[in-house]
């Protein structure tokens, strides 16, 4: 449902040091999304759309529901199957949904997908259902990390390509995870999947859930420093 409100009636305004303030409450019950217009005199000056991220449906999600009902076909592939391909695929899929821009190279000699953040942060992903294929994809991850940084010339951490693992297999049953922290490489497991799943239902902001694994990632990391730096007790 769509209706238009003139709430220029319903500032309070305030003075100070010469500058005039106005605020407004304005109740939208029900309301996901509202495009507020500020106009002065019979001009436009300012146009801005707020979203409410419990309520907005996410677009991408609707997109891949509406040919795939409930996801039956997407989850296989991101569960259950036995193809590489199609786990690959499916994992995407999945980035797709949260709100990342990912790319599956035709090329052999390179990561599964190549993906790109909005705030254009590169993320390279390689994706396995098999334990015993970990520590070779994490050799192939860091040495295509390393030429891509070259390549791009990075010189802030901030613009740095990010490796990421997924395995579907649950954490628990991944005897080399702790490979994959020391090379700073993200891990994204079985559990990892199913919560993103989930966060499909919501409205997502890929560089800040990067910004956050990569935290959590250095902040494991410092534990273990700290941990190591401690002299035993006697």
């Amino acid at each position: 449902m769509q209706f238009r409100h003139r709430v220029s009636g319903n500032f309070t305004w305030t003075d100070l040091d010469g500058r005039k303030t106005g605020v407004a409450t304005v109740d939208l019950e029900d309301a996901n999304s509202a495009l507020v217009m500020l106009v002065v005199g019979k001009h436009t000056v300012r146009r801005q759309w707020f979203l409410d991220p419990t309520k907005a449906p996410n677009l991408r999600l609707v997109a891949m529901n509406t040919f795939d009902k409930d996801l039956r076909r997407f989850k296989a592939a991101l569960f259950d199957t036995d193809q590489s391909r199609h786990f690959e695929q499916a994992v995407a899929g999945l980035l797709f949904m949260l709100g990342f821009i990912p790319a599956a190279p035709n090329e052999t000699d390179a990561p599964d997908l190549i993906v790109m953040t909005p705030g254009g942060r590169l993320v390279l992903v390689e994706c396995t259902f098999k334990t015993s294929e970990i520590e070779n994809k994490i050799g192939k991850l860091v040495d295509r990390r390393e030429a891509l940084k070259k390549a791009i010339g990075s010189s802030s951490h901030l613009t740095d390509p990010v490796a990421v693992l997924v395995c579907r297999v649950p954490r628990e049953n991944i005897v080399h995870a702790s490979a994959a922290k020391d090379y700073e490489v993200l891990l994204l497991t079985g559990e990892n999947l199913e919560e993103g799943l989930t966060r499909t239902h919501l409205r997502n902001d890929p560089d800040q859930l990067i910004e956050q694994a990569l935290a959590a990632l250095r902040e494991q990391a410092e534990s273990v420093v700290s941990a190591g730096t401690q002299s035993p007790q006697p």
